[in-house]
């Protein structure tokens, strides 16, 4: 009997990297919101912690779910996806942007500076996290390495250079006392692209006019606040695959599982 051809969602479902502690139809269930052209090459169960602005000196938690590491090849890039099982959505995510600097500071701990502030991943298991850290810096790796490649290769292709006027003859002649140059060089008026562009707010400011100071604050870095404190470990408490976490009585401060 001839077997049935293999899709497309076929293939991408068996390169998918499932959760150890969800069940078959948790993982399937999450590969089917991924969208198209997207696979998880890691997938975990965290807790998804945001710092508080303005003054990002605290955390709070915002999601319980399924994480997952998704290379988007539509999109072209990686991105870390946060899924809730329960509602069937996507609930957050953040792209991987260059010079991301990823810390585990615990090993059920990772942190990073993201978008909104630092972000701090807390997994319900530490060989989770350990696969999640491992698989974030390798892909960060290879792909400075093909950036750095691919700017070592334009360097390195120069443009030949210009041909060489034949040389001006000393010899006095009753014809022509003149050089024609065979490679005439072209000299043209340079574009406007070529100039500097002033302001339009300074083109338009009088000499009495001072230029007012830009007030806006710089982007917030991962090194301008201090790592918060008392993480503490509790292996797997809470958890089943029946009936998933039980957060009863969970206290507001950061805590494992």
């Amino acid at each position: 009997m001839k077997q049935p051809a293999t899709t497309d969602a076929d293939r991408a479902s068996k390169a998918n990297r499932p959760s150890m502690l969800l069940t078959n139809e948790e993982n399937e269930q999450l590969f089917g919101l991924l969208g198209r052209r997207c696979q998880t090459q890691c997938t975990a169960v965290v807790q998804l912690y945001l710092t508080q602005s303005p003054a990002h000196a605290s955390w709070v938690k915002k999601w319980t779910g399924a994480l997952c590491f998704v290379k988007d090849n539509i999109r072209k890039s990686y991105y870390f996806r946060l899924y809730c099982l329960k509602t069937n959505r996507q609930v957050w995510e953040q792209e991987l942007y260059e010079k991301l600097d990823v810390t585990k500071p615990r090993p059920f701990l990772i942190v990073f500076e993201g978008a909104e502030g630092i972000v701090a991943f807390n997994f319900a298991m530490e060989d989770e996290a350990t696969a999640f850290m491992n698989t974030t810096t390798s892909t960060l790796h290879n792909r400075n390495r093909r950036r750095d490649d691919r700017i070592k290769r334009n360097s390195t292709r120069k443009d030949p250079p210009p041909a060489r006027p034949p040389p001006v003859s000393n010899q006095n002649n009753a014809f022509d006392n003149t050089v024609t140059l065979r490679h005439k060089p072209s000299f043209g008026a340079p574009t406007a692209a070529a100039f500097p562009q002033q302001p339009a707010a300074a083109a338009a400011m009088t000499p009495h006019q001072r230029p007012t100071k830009n007030k806006a604050k710089g982007r917030l870095r991962k090194e301008d606040i201090g790592m918060p404190s008392n993480f503490k470990h509790v292996t797997h408490v809470g958890w089943s695959p029946t009936s998933g976490f039980d957060l009863s009585g969970e206290e507001d401060t950061l805590k494992p599982f």
